[in-house]
């Protein structure tokens, strides 16, 4: 463009602006005073929304490009306190239709940098104005159709922060660096809000809209939608909603957060395992001021995918979450992730303390899967319920599949005098022992077909004193199965020609058995055994001693005699006896050398009786 012709298109630009002055100038009944300007503001605040708005510091008014205003020293407040917002520049735009009566009349209004302070519990702007008889007329009246009529605007806020406090309900919040826009053009339409702020360290985005704004301050139904989004969370709400002490929400709701740990912390300050990773949420939602029921709820979390329904109730002291869900595939690993360890640094049990609190909500869930895991164990089949009242947590499963049979079990924890007292119980049937003991602890020396049960109880303040405090008893029994590692029946079958080659023959190859029975008595620390005998083809076993709990060790003596076919011990059979001493994980075979010895034929002339002295025997190697 020549610089000719950007000259005509400013020149033209100035005449229409002075051409839309003079019009203006000539239609406006001036000069309209500082004052007036600033009484009509306070007027119209005073009109919509029922707030005494205090005198402005300075109000400047600017026709073009567009008939502006800038108001300085912002304060509108209630008369109770429970509403104020300041501002120390609000820049508005004036409705040029009221401007040519001589009247200054917002359409809409910027604040920069406002501090807005409300208490929820009050409805401060329901007292008087434009929103105080749309709210007190009845619908369909007259009274409602002329206040639905008001004009309202445009409220934009930029770097502001606003403080929503509810000291009834120990509720506070503080949101920074708000930019958001309030966009209600008139009480009978629909009204809309989006912008974004800073909360607890995170920045924040939300878009919400109302169908009809009016409805909603009569206490009747309104359409509403709303979107909220963090850098690792989202969550949408689509329905409708009535406001008032009833209030109340019916329709869709979903959420999604990449970080289940740190969208709790941000939420709430809830600690959660870490081990969720992401989770997503959607579900049929209805809610009160008393609870917050979800219908055809699906709910990845942990690695699991849930359907079913939910129900959160919070009008008692401890908020109760209640759930009914089924999944076809359960990791309970993750939601187990948060237990204290097992074992300290030096591979003992822990000492740590034991946490007394299991947080301020109740739980009553109730989950069935078709498929569970737990580590490397596997169920299958399975339902169970998990209770949280009052900090006794408590966990049933009354009917499981498992390697070929079936587990029940229970287990419950509760505070009691300063420590934590623990119970449990289960039952197994025909279970595969191999399968099962390689899938729990990779031990692969026994199998057969287990079943039996178990009832303990313990109190302490760490792990280390509920295994020292643990009292109780066990029954099993194992059928048709081996022990690896120890062949008692090769064994006992060379010992009178081969003794010295005992020791090698009792390592390695298996001990096969038709049934592995017996007890176990729990106290002190330890665990001694009761009756327990293994019976085989050519071979009876007698195990007696304990195991020490507290120690991770074994102190035991273990009686192999040579049996019959179905390990009836024979009478004049032969028989030796092991020690079985050191680490359960790493035990070890003790035999008595001595007795091998002496049981050798080529060894017996070493032993020879000789007469010493005053004739007596002694046996000793010459």
């Amino acid at each position: 463009m020549t610089s000719t012709a950007k000259m005509r298109r400013a020149t033209i630009g100035i005449g229409v602006a002075v051409a839309f002055a003079g019009v203006v100038g000539a239609l406006v009944p001036w000069p309209l005073s500082g004052h007036a300007i600033r009484n009509q503001i306070i007027e119209q605040v005073r009109r919509a929304t029922g707030l005494k708005m205090d005198s402005p510091t300075r109000v400047a008014f600017a026709l073009l490009p567009r008939p502006l205003i800038k108001i300085e020293g912002v304060d509108v407040h209630d008369s109770h306190g429970d509403f104020s917002l300041t501002s120390h520049v609000a820049k508005g735009a004036l409705r040029l239709t009221a401007l040519f009566t001589g009247h200054i009349e917002l359409s809409s209004i910027t604040l920069f940098h406002p501090d807005l302070s409300v208490k929820l519990q009050e409805r401060p702007l329901a007292r008087r104005g434009a929103i105080a008889r749309a709210s007190a007329a009845a619908a369909g009246s007259s009274q409602a159709a002329r206040a639905d009529a008001a004009r309202l605007g445009v409220v934009r806020m930029i770097g502001g922060r606003i403080a929503l406090r509810d000291p009834a309900r120990g509720f506070g919040a503080v949101f920074s660096d708000v930019d958001a826009k309030l966009d209600w053009a008139r009480m009978s339409g629909p009204a809309t809000l989006s912008g974004a702020a800073r909360w607890r360290g995170r920045r924040a985005s939300v878009r919400a809209w109302l169908g009809k704004p009016s409805a909603l301050l009569r206490g009747s139904v309104s359409a509403f939608t709303i979107r909220a989004q963090s850098g690792f969370t989202a969550a949408r709400f689509d329905g409708s909603v009535r406001t008032g002490p009833n209030w109340q929400f019916k329709g869709r709701t979903s959420a999604f957060t990449s970080s289940v740990f740190d969208a709790a912390q941000w939420l709430d300050g809830m600690a959660v395992p870490a081990a969720f990773g992401s989770a997503s949420v959607s579900a049929q939602a209805q809610a009160d001021a008393k609870a917050i029921a979800l219908k055809n709820l699906r709910l990845s979390l942990g690695g699991s995918r849930f359907e079913g329904s939910a129900a959160l109730r919070t009008n008692r002291a401890r908020p109760i979450l209640s759930a009914t869900v089924a999944t076809s595939a359960l990791a309970v690993t993750p939601f187990l992730s948060e237990l204290p360890p097992a074992f300290g640094e030096d591979g003992s049990w822990s000492q740590s303390p034991l946490s007394r609190d299991l947080g301020g909500l109740d739980l009553d869930l109730r989950i069935s899967a078709t498929r569970a895991k737990l580590g490397g164990l596997a169920l299958s089949n399975l339902g169970m319920e998990v209770l949280l009242e009052k900090n006794r947590l408590q966990f049933d499963l009354p009917e499981a599949k498992a390697y070929g049979g079936m587990v029940k079990a229970r287990v419950s924890i509760a505070p009691a005098g300063g420590v934590q007292t623990l119970s449990g119980s289960a039952t197994f049937s025909k279970v595969d022992a191999g399968r099962l003991l390689w899938a729990a602890a990779e031990y692969d020396r026994l199998s057969g077909t287990a079943s039996g049960g178990f009832s303990v109880q313990s109190r302490g303040a760490s792990v280390a004193d509920l295994v020292r405090g643990l009292t109780g008893r066990a029954d099993f029994t194992v059928s048709r199965g081996e022990f690896a590692g120890v062949d008692f029946e090769r064994a006992l079958r060379r010992i009178n020609s081969r003794p010295l080659s005992v020791a090698s023959e009792v390592h390695g190859g298996g001990t096969y058995f038709d049934t592995l029975s017996g007890g176990l008595t729990f106290g002190g620390g330890a665990a001694a055994l009761n009756n327990v005998a293994l019976a085989g083809p050519g071979v009876h076993v007698a195990l007696a001693g304990e195991a020490l709990i507290g120690r991770r060790a074994l102190r035991l003596a273990v009686t192999a005699r040579q049996a019959g076919p179905h390990g009836s011990p024979s009478a004049d059979g032969s028989h030796m006896t092991v020690k079985v001493r050191g680490s359960w994980d790493e035990p070890r075979l003790v035999l008595n050398v001595d007795k091998l010895v002496r049981r050798s034929e080529a060894a017996a002339p070493l032993f020879e009786t000789t007469a010493v002295g005053s004739g007596r025997a002694s046996a000793s190697p010459q």
